[in-house]
């Protein structure tokens, strides 16, 4: 005997489904408003997100924002040199320094440093784009083998809203390896700031709440290591990379560069260029080689020698002088002594515009008594830390 089919349920009369679909909307209303509310304390500035600001994007964008130009060209001149480019280039030069050197040496230029963690060329044109460049001004940017890897923005690991914060909705669609609704969830999220800002937000918003429990007002950070350098200066990790090689995803095997137009950072290199030239500025172009070392152990003798020939091959490339092994602080980052020699190169070299290191540039170092320390000086006057 077949089951008894119940009747079905009660249907909502016309007068229950106004009220309902009057509620719905209530409720429609209150969540956008708290959402708007909610969005409205997340902002480049806002509260929290300065108690909560640890990322080097966002530090970076923060000094765009405090920019003073006329501070920065109120010298004879009034020319300056835009650094711009990743965390090696941040850890590369001591723009202090540069400019204590440069204004004892009466130059026209000046430099401003911008900095960035895994600020390759796709990621450092998003501040590029924002800076009042002039005509006769030089933007100094470095790159490495790493750059031309394919699909780079995934084999950087950088989460979705890193990419937001540096690029504009039309660069964001130019991302080969993104498909169509990551494109379209990246340009529906509205206010932008919400979602590139959030996370340090949320930072804020805990140093707040334990606040209580440590008895303590929570200090707002200073930045340091994002807007000036890393302070290391011993060797950290390299031995656990070399001994463990295999664990790490650095290796660049032959078939991992990608050259062709649509690849992130060549559309990134290619940004840089128009920028330059429509500023009627000059563009310079260095490698971030690391330590011999990580080329040997991680890039393969076919990677590197085409690498070699595509860097080559292009125009605004100058070399610096190398770094011994013990420069560096990991496997790719200069530490002091390599900073103080690449500063007093970039001071030197601001002065004669070489293409590469002459054979009679010689780095001079002495050892400072009151900081116990090797600084590099380069004349009886001038101390370069």
């Amino acid at each position: 005997m077949p089951k008894a089919i119940p009747p079905p349920p009660p249907q909502a009369s016309v007068d229950e489904t106004v009220v309902a679909v009057r509620h719905v909307r209530a409720f429609v209303v209150l969540a956008l408003l708290l959402y708007v509310g909610l969005a409205s304390l997340v902002q480049p500035d806002s509260f929290f997100v300065n108690y909560g600001r640890e990322n080097g994007a966002s530090w970076n964008l923060w000094k765009l924002r405090q920019l003073d130009e006329s501070e920065e060209r109120a010298h004879e001149g009034g020319k300056i040199v835009w650094l711009v480019g990743s965390s090696m280039l941040r850890d590369s030069f001591n723009a202090k320094t540069l400019n204590r050197v440069l204004g004892k040496r009466g130059s026209e230029f000046r430099v401003v440093k911008f900095g960035q963690s895994r600020g390759a060329t796709g990621l450092a044109r998003g501040i590029l784009q924002n800076l009042p460049i002039r005509e006769g001004d030089l933007i100094v940017h470095g790159m490495g083998v790493e750059n031309l890897h394919k699909d780079w923005v995934e084999y950087s690991l950088l989460p979705d809203w890193r990419i937001m914060m540096m690029n504009r909705t039309d660069q964001i669609w130019d991302i080969e390896s993104w498909d169509v609704q990551k494109k379209l969830e990246a340009s529906a999220a509205v206010p932008s700031t919400f979602f590139m800002y959030q996370e340090e937000a949320m930072a804020g918003w805990i140093h707040w709440i334990n606040a209580p429990f440590y008895l303590e007002v929570p200090e707002i950070p200073t930045g340091h290591r994002h807007l000036r350098y890393r302070a290391r200066q011993k060797i950290s990790r390299t031995q656990k990379m070399i001994d463990s090689s295999e664990e790490f995803r650095n290796h660049m095997q032959p078939g991992d560069l990608d050259f062709g137009d649509t690849q992130y950072n060549i559309k990134g290199l290619a940004d840089f260029r128009r920028i330059v030239e429509e500023a009627g500025a000059e563009l310079v172009l260095f490698e971030h080689k690391g330590r011999q070392q990580y080329r040997d152990i991680y890039i393969s003798d076919v990677v590197q020698a085409d690498w070699n020939r595509w860097w080559q091959a292009q125009p605004e490339v100058i070399e610096l002088p190398p770094l011994p092994e013990g420069f560096y602080y990991d496997m790719k980052h200069p530490n002091r002594k390599g900073r103080s020699l690449l500063t007093a190169y970039l001071a030197d070299w601001l002065g004669h515009r070489w293409a590469r290191p002459p054979s009679g540039w010689v780095p001079v170092w002495k050892r400072n008594k009151e900081s116990d320390r090797d600084v590099l000086i380069k004349s009886p006057e001038e101390v370069v830390p």
